[in-house]
């Protein structure tokens, strides 16, 4: 038992499926900059990410649908603003921070 939460229990018929995918963004870095090549890689990439989880999802017994999940996970962010030469202090690692999290929100939202 979890202080708080109670027993947990799960029905020894239920599948529980999650999956997650970390994108690694130093590798959509060219020429020492976060430019319009790398959003579009990464919204391409991040785009087919979430088809593919949905294909396998899709693949699960209708009523075990309901307890499929998928995340995305993104590392590096500190080593791309290495390699672009943005001090981590500046508004613009911040400003870029937002907008590699929005081309992956947006990416995900149309996949």
């Amino acid at each position: 038992m979890n202080p708080g939460l109670g027993a947990l229990e799960r029905a020894s018929d239920s599948i529980v499926f999650f999956s997650t995918t970390s994108l690694v963004l130093p590798s959509f870095v060219h020429d020492e900059q976060f430019n319009d090549k790398s959003f579009e890689e990464l919204y391409n990439v991040t785009n087919r990410v979430i088809a593919f989880q949905d294909s396998i999802r899709n693949t699960a017994d209708p009523a075990q649908r309901g307890n499929t999940h998928c995340s995305i996970a993104i590392q590096g962010f500190a080593d791309v603003l290495i390699k672009c030469r943005i001090p981590f202090d500046e508004e613009s690692a911040r400003q870029l921070s937002v907008d590699i999290a929005g081309a992956i929100y947006h990416a995900a939202a149309s996949a």
